[in-house]
């Protein structure tokens, strides 16, 4: 059987060992998108799941929202990522964060598309700290002082700029002489 011995040292041990992301640019890809409806019932009010809200008399919707997951990493040739969790709220006062995540994307916020179009479109966005209210935590949840959510989204244009601007992935030697 093998033996194995690694240097740990005392602040190794103190560690988490893990990496926390810090606020930034990062790539993305939408891995997942639904869509969901607040209406009015004879009950009060309720959510309906994509489809669902189809045929819905438009008087009965109060609000609607797409809820974007999001695969993102620092580089955009690398397979190492983490999730981003946000929504698109269809409001009038949110409608510069729509505009501002289809033109991301490269489609056309003034086109109708479907949900699924969505996912597996690639873009940017700058991520920034976001305290959490009391009231939004669940019951039991750890409180936590912030967490990252996308601040900004960067048009198609930016973002390419951005990718153009990163150093490649792996740095090639520059010449054949490697020295392992």
């Amino acid at each position: 059987m093998a033996k194995v011995k690694m240097n740990v040292s005392a602040d190794d041990l103190k560690s988490s060992g893990r990496k926390s992301f810090e606020p930034g640019t990062y790539h993305f890809e939408i891995k997942q998108a639904d869509m969901s409806t607040q209406v009015s019932t004879d009950s009060g009010t309720k959510w309906l799941d994509g489809d669902d809200a189809d045929g819905i008399d438009p008087e009965r919707i109060i609000v609607q929202k797409i809820e974007l997951e999001f695969a993102s990493s620092s580089h955009p040739d690398s397979s190492a990522s983490f999730k981003v969790f946000d929504q698109m709220w269809l409001t009038e006062k949110a409608k510069w964060k729509y505009v501002q995540v289809l033109k991301a994307i490269g489609m056309d916020p003034a086109a109708e598309f479907d949900t699924d179009e969505l996912e597996g479109k690639e873009g940017a966005f700058y991520l920034s700290f976001k305290k959490k209210k009391d009231k939004d935590r669940r019951e039991g949840e750890p409180e936590r002082e912030a967490f990252l959510t996308p601040a900004r989204f960067l048009t198609a244009e930016e973002s390419d700029q951005w990718a153009k601007d990163l150093p490649p992935l792996i740095n090639e030697p520059d010449t054949d002489d490697v020295p392992f």
